[in-house]
């Protein structure tokens, strides 16, 4: 047995690294010795979709979605409407959620035509439904308690034809007001839900591929096997219950458990530095926003998304700015920045690295990538790095790379001679 999957859009919707889901789906594939394929369609690329079992879309901002329709109206709306009703299936994340709706009302009234495969419509608003949230599956989609993370301005509301895939049980879903969550169409799967969906509920993985599998081969008693990391109710009572610092110390937990049982070399395989695109712009906003990020920063002040947009663009045409993303299995988990003088001699480099990700060795990995980078692309001549004297972390981090470190009255200062400048010299 086999799979091909079809991931749909990943160079404009891939939000909160939404292409982690494809990669859990591989992955529990492989497990069971199912092979499995993964094809990437950007923007504008013409393919066939008939070849393909399961397509998954993920995230997008407003400008992203209105992006796409001009490739939506061309014809790749009936590709996927048509997919939808033959029973294949689909994983639709957030803004790639609501393309399949009928359109899209912009907080600012601007009306979008989407696909209008599935009927409902969404409303935009400028107050945006945020944080960690749980739902309860329908029993057509195994009945199962998930938990996620939404973060969206949109307000949809299904029309009367159309099932949610689940009832909230804590957040907002849908619309904050009617306690639905996403919606569930023969194989179609839509939902608020960003960045490890299934990583996070595997029980809901499973039930996705399994459904993909029945079609493809005409069974409907494909079994992929228990599986007992589903959430149960007690699980959720239990975390239900947590407050923020609490629930902040389940993941720190699960988190050290896991690099205990994890050798080094082997968490860092997956690790990858590329340079910052446009789709990292939310990303960095709220690593920037991240309270602890603030504290440990000279700039301590909280700014609007609008702000930081303005500010990220020009420095993405800055010939004196390089932003790099370390990504973790295809998923963002902290941002490295060498901003260079004038004269090309040094740069100063600061960076950031996700809440749940601190502590277990990504800052020394993503500064010695960017250091390499750097150096190979004659950037600079050396590094520079100003840390408060409360930074503990970060002065430990500087210390183990052979920075030389020099008191300051702030805190210390970091200095390290990396290679040649552009111009060889």
């Amino acid at each position: 047995m086999e799979l091909n999957i079809c991931h749909l859009y990943p160079d404009v919707l891939n939000l909160y690294g939404d292409r982690g889901n494809i990669a859990c789906m591989k992955k529990r594939l492989e497990w069971r010795g199912i092979g499995c394929a993964v094809t990437e369609l950007p923007l504008g690329t013409a393919d066939d979709l008939t070849g393909y079992d399961l397509f998954f879309i993920g995230g997008g901002q407003d400008f992203e979605q209105t992006v796409l329709l001009a490739d939506l109206r061309a014809g790749r709306a009936e590709n996927i409407r048509a997919a939808a009703e033959d029973g294949k299936t689909l994983l639709c994340i957030c803004g790639g959620y609501q393309l399949l709706g009928n359109g899209y009302r912009t907080a600012a009234g601007q009306w979008c035509d989407y696909t209008g495969i599935l009927d409902f419509t969404t409303e935009g608003s400028y107050d945006r439904l945020i944080g960690n949230y749980a739902y309860r599956l329908g029993e057509e989609s195994g009945g199962g308690i998930v938990i996620g993370f939404e973060n969206h301005g949109g307000r949809t509301r299904l029309g009367a034809s159309l099932t949610p895939l689940g009832t909230v049980l804590r957040g907002h879903g849908n619309n904050g007001e009617d306690g639905t969550e996403g919606v569930r169409y023969k194989n179609v799967y839509g939902t608020y839900s960003h960045g490890p969906l299934l990583p996070k509920n595997p029980a809901l993985c499973d039930e996705i591929l399994r459904g993909a599998l029945c079609r493809k081969y005409g069974a409907d008693l494909i079994d992929l096997g228990g599986d007992q990391t589903a959430f149960t109710d007690a699980d959720f009572f239990d975390w239900s219950h947590l407050n923020a610092a609490g629930a902040a110390k389940v993941t720190r937990y699960l988190n050290e458990y896991l690099m205990r049982e994890t050798k080094q070399e082997d968490r860092m395989r997956g690790l990858h530095l590329r340079p910052a695109d446009a789709q990292d712009c939310r990303f960095l906003y709220e690593l920037r926003n991240d309270p602890l990020v603030r504290a440990s920063s000279f700039h301590t002040e909280e700014i609007p998304y609008e702000q930081h947009q303005k500010w990220y663009e020009q420095k993405r045409k800055n010939e004196n700015c390089r932003i790099y993303i370390l990504e973790d299995a295809g998923a963002p988990v902290g941002q490295v920045r060498a901003d260079r003088d004038e004269r090309g001699e040094s740069a100063e480099i600061s960076y950031a690295i996700a809440e749940w990700a601190r502590g277990n060795g990504y800052a020394s990995w993503m500064l010695a990538a960017a250091e390499e980078q750097l150096s190979e692309k004659g950037f600079c001549r050396e590094l520079l790095a100003e840390v408060k004297n409360d930074n503990i972390a970060s002065q430990k981090v500087f210390q183990k790379l052979g920075y030389e470190e020099q008191r300051e009255d702030y805190g210390f200062s970091y200095r390290r001679a990396i290679g040649q400048n552009a111009d060889g010299k």
